[in-house]
């Protein structure tokens, strides 16, 4: 016994040693290339605009660009519920605009999340399975790359889970208070994100497929009330910010809906390119190969028998992450985090599976359960690895992460060629220091995996695309911003602007131009 609760405590300490460590690792960094970048520079942007412009002066609307704000002119953020958005917005008015600022709340939501899936694996199958479930949550690739995210799958995943345990404690007892507090925890979730729906479609199917008629009737009824209460409320609230917001939203979930539809990183895609992509996100933000998925499965079929309930928890929480992948395809090909929900039926699944398959050899042999706990060991180890490196940006090539000679496949996207050599931040900041807080820069990509991260820190108004002196002209811009590595490559942007009166201030990376007047 003593030496159970040892493995467990040792098991747990690991767990909460890994997602610290993740998060320490991310906490402080600059916002770079990739979705951490420009989703935490875009959040950061709304944050420092609710810190600055105060919440009741834009009418609690998030604005997701630089700058200073017009709310007469400019259009807010009104395509998800701005819970998450008021939550940064109010840590930077208490703490100021800086990273860790931004990225503490989602990572103790990521924290909350880890510790309430292993409570639910101890709740079916022990406190052994519930440690297992927590270290796989912490060992996952995405939970150590995306974990710390400023966006909204921390917060969903966190809320998703207490959803559950909230129906949980209303099916064992029914009554007028459990009930309000599953409706509650529903409609937290959903407000957080309309991801969080997810969550409920699998209780509502949990409920119809065991529990009472009575129970079943309450919980769906419940469910159902909440979750529209919250999508009335948030759409009312669009609608009174601005008029044309609900025909804007109809029109953005289409175009995210549709699987042949073109969009700035996506181009055109069918549906085998979206299953190819799709396996590419499960074998890298899924462990090396995606080992932890088929895992996952093997222990869902080793537990059917032996812990059917256990079992049928985890089958269940498979559905929130196939729906968050298969709802809005457009985004889901795009964004592999959008499938964060999987976490917690691959750590459920490896969990369950191990407990079981380990007490079955245990009546065997005495060192029989090695079998199970040595590749385990190995997965888990191997998938930390290949987390961490891409959190630190190890070298990679041919797609493989390369540690002491070991070569593990990559989690991550590689940034692309050219980027500049110095951080993002650093362009930012130069470029804030020759130009006016007021100013309307023109730049001449669409990078904005370089440009939106740059833009936050420079906290000025950019437009992108700028690639020919028209362009430039009817952007409406009075200046230019072009690394000076690049300038070569910009000459026929930059020549007839110079001769029409541009002049150019350098910086140690950046070339600005103050544009000549019409």
């Amino acid at each position: 016994m003593h030496r159970r609760r040892a493995l467990v405590g040792l098991l747990w300490g690991c767990a909460l040693l890994l997602a610290l460590g993740s998060r320490g690792i991310q906490l402080g960094q600059p916002f770079g290339y990739g979705f951490d970048g420009w989703l935490g520079a875009m959040h950061g942007n709304a944050a420092r605009h609710f810190a600055r412009e105060g919440f009741v002066r834009l009418r609690f609307a998030p604005y997701l660009e630089p700058g200073p704000v017009d709310p007469a002119r400019d259009r807010p953020h009104l395509h998800h519920p701005p819970t998450v958005l008021w939550i940064a917005g109010l840590s930077v008015r208490a703490a100021g605009v800086r990273e860790p600022v931004l990225r503490l709340a989602p990572s103790l939501a990521t924290l909350a999340a880890l510790g309430l899936c292993g409570a639910l694996a101890a709740a079916h199958a022990g406190a052994l399975a519930g440690a297992l479930a927590a270290l796989v949550f912490a060992c996952l690739p995405m939970m150590i790359i995306f974990g710390g995210i400023v966006n909204y799958e921390p917060w969903v995943l966190a809320a998703s889970l207490a959803c559950w345990f909230a129906w949980r404690r209303y099916d064992r007892a029914p009554g007028p208070r459990a009930l309000a507090l599953l409706a509650a925890a529903f409609a937290l979730a959903v407000a957080l994100d309309w991801f969080g729906a997810y969550v409920g479609v699998a209780i509502g199917l949990d409920a119809l497929l065991r529990s009472r008629e009575r129970r079943r009737t309450a919980a769906v009824l419940a469910l159902a009330l909440a979750g529209l209460a919250v999508v009335a409320a948030v759409l009312a609230w669009f609608a009174w910010v601005r008029e044309d917001s609900l025909a804007s939203l109809w029109a953005w979930a289409q175009h995210r809906t549709g699987s042949a539809t073109s969009d700035v990183g996506a181009g055109h895609f069918g549906l085998r390119q979206w299953f190819a992509r799709h396996v590419l996100y499960l074998r890298t933000l899924y462990g090396p190969g995606g080992w932890a998925v088929l895992a996952a499965l093997g222990g869902l079929l080793a537990t059917a028998r032996a812990l059917p309930a256990a079992a049928r928890t985890a089958a269940l929480w498979w559905i929130p992450g196939l729906l968050a992948a298969a709802v809005f395809p457009q985004a889901a090909y795009q964004h592999g985090f959008l499938t964060f929900p999987l976490v917690v039926p691959i750590a459920l699944g490896i969990a369950f599976g191990s407990v079981t398959l380990g007490r079955a050899l245990a009546a065997r042999a005495r060192l029989a359960p090695l079998l199970v706990a040595l590749p385990l060991a190995i997965g888990l180890g191997t998938s930390a690895l290949s987390g961490f490196a891409a959190l630190e940006g190890l070298p990679v090539a041919s797609g493989r992460v390369h540690i002491a000679g070991l070569p593990l496949p990559a989690s991550w996207h590689i940034p692309p060629a050219g980027i500049p050599t110095p951080a993002l931040a650093v362009l930012g900041r130069e470029l804030a220091a020759r130009t006016p807080p007021e100013a309307r820069i023109a730049v001449p990509d669409l990078d904005l995996n370089r440009w939106v991260p740059v833009g936050f820190y420079a906290d000025r108004r950019l437009v992108y695309g700028c690639d020919s002196p028209a362009r430039v002209r009817a952007s409406g811009a009075g200046w230019l911003a072009i690394p000076r590595a690049e300038i070569g490559r910009w000459a026929p942007v930059i020549e007839p602007l110079q001769r029409a009166g541009a002049r150019v201030r350098l910086t140690p990376h950046l070339a600005v131009w103050k544009l000549a007047s019409p």
